[in-house]
């Protein structure tokens, strides 16, 4: 991803890049319901009857939220291109319920092979986003212009590696989708947290993340879009390729020593320290010399990204830190926790967009004021974390 995107940058425009950011604004947002978080339980669930049952109704879940967005776009998809001022997303939102649920099969699939361990095939997964995206889109964008090669490979680079994980791990693991209405019943009631906590959390989160999109398609149309979503790209590159490859595995292991052990504070500081020392070069180089890096590497159009990149860089930094550590919330079971902080997450972001929009400031303020906030929060979210990775229960037990 990497190596091909200063050779993307040559051939899409800001604009381009922008439509697909408006597209995953909405994908990612409805996408949240996918699975109403039930996913997360799988990973958690005591027996592998249990994690097959939670499978079973996150997959049911996925079907019917995904078949639910059709209609919804079929009805709103004009209030929404006319509400991000961006009349050519309309023809793209209608493969959003197709997003939506290889999306939510994806999340499913990983989640059950971080339970059994298969990081190999989560790692190859990486691969074949990485190849086929790019590459897709480099191939049909060199002979039609427009956006239509980075949508194809986006699209694609769901679809396969979804297929790959439900064909291996559907035989390998005798997966079955006969449905037991008293089993699903009683998972969804055990895990109901989930839903009732960690799904309005993580839209909530998820909102808050997309609303700088939301707001640079008001103040500065779709090119400054384009901006911030390649900055934010090569922010996240780095999370993708470590922090989200060694969060799955302290998930896996911080909920085994949780469990079984009362704790995961060793591993949750183990972790804590490799992630800070691995960010700290990168997130500098971005933060001291964006505009001049991006400008060499994608060129002169691309010098706005680069800038955008300067004065978000130390909200990455901590987001790269802090994200695979906080997933210490949910095996302690304290999603309300979760939920509170990323109500007052949204609420800070809403007051930047009222000020933004109302008083006028331009889109570098306003992006200023939002990673400020947003970097303080997950401070917070860290410090919690670690507070919540002793078992309090377990020790009074003992």
């Amino acid at each position: 991803s990497l190596l091909t995107a200063p050779i993307l940058a040559r051939i899409y425009s800001p604009k381009d890049y922008g439509l697909l950011g408006l597209y995953m604004v909405v994908s990612t947002l409805a996408g949240t319901l996918s699975t109403f978080q039930y996913n997360n339980a799988i990973i958690i669930a005591e027996d592998e009857e249990e994690a097959k049952n939670v499978l079973k109704l996150s997959m049911i879940i996925n079907v019917g939220i995904s078949f639910l967005s059709t209609l919804v776009i079929m009805f709103t998809s004009g209030e929404i291109c006319k509400f991000y001022n961006a009349p050519d997303l309309r023809k793209w939102l209608f493969f959003i319920p197709v997003s939506i649920f290889f999306a939510g099969v994806n999340l499913i699939m990983s989640s059950w092979g971080i339970r059994k361990k298969e990081f190999r095939v989560i790692a190859g997964n990486r691969v074949y986003i990485s190849l086929l995206s790019p590459l897709l889109s480099i191939s049909i964008g060199y002979f039609v212009a427009g956006p239509l090669g980075l949508f194809v490979g986006f699209l694609i680079g769901q679809l396969v590696p979804t297929l790959r994980m439900v064909y291996l791990f559907y035989y390998k693991y005798e997966l079955d989708f006969a449905i037991n209405l008293a089993n699903l019943k009683k998972v969804s009631k055990k895990f109901r947290n989930f839903p009732k906590y960690s799904l309005p959390a993580d839209f909530i989160n998820n909102f808050s993340n997309q609303m700088p999109v939301m707001i640079l398609s008001v103040i500065g149309g779709t090119g400054v879009v384009g901006w911030y979503g390649m900055a934010v790209r090569m922010m996240v590159l780095p999370s993708t390729l470590i922090a989200n490859s060694i969060g799955e595995v302290f998930r896996q292991r911080a909920a085994k020593d949780y469990l079984t052990e009362g704790s995961c504070r060793p591993i949750f500081l183990k972790v804590f320290k490799i992630l800070l020392v691995v960010s700290i070069l990168p997130f500098t180089l971005l933060i001291y010399f964006g505009p001049e890096l991006f400008s060499f590497l994608f060129g002169a159009k691309w010098i706005g990204a680069g800038e955008m990149a300067s004065i978000v860089g130390v909200l990455y930094l901590f987001k790269f830190v802090v994200s695979p550590l906080s997933y210490v919330t949910y095996i302690a079971q304290k999603q309300s926790f979760g939920l509170l902080l990323d109500i007052v997450l949204f609420l800070v972001v809403v007051a930047i967009y009222v000020v933004g929009a109302g008083y006028g400031l331009d889109y570098k303020s306003v992006l200023l004021i939002y990673a400020l906030s947003y970097s303080s929060l997950y401070l917070v979210t860290l410090y919690f974390s670690y507070k919540f990775s002793v078992n309090e229960k377990f020790l009074i037990k003992d």
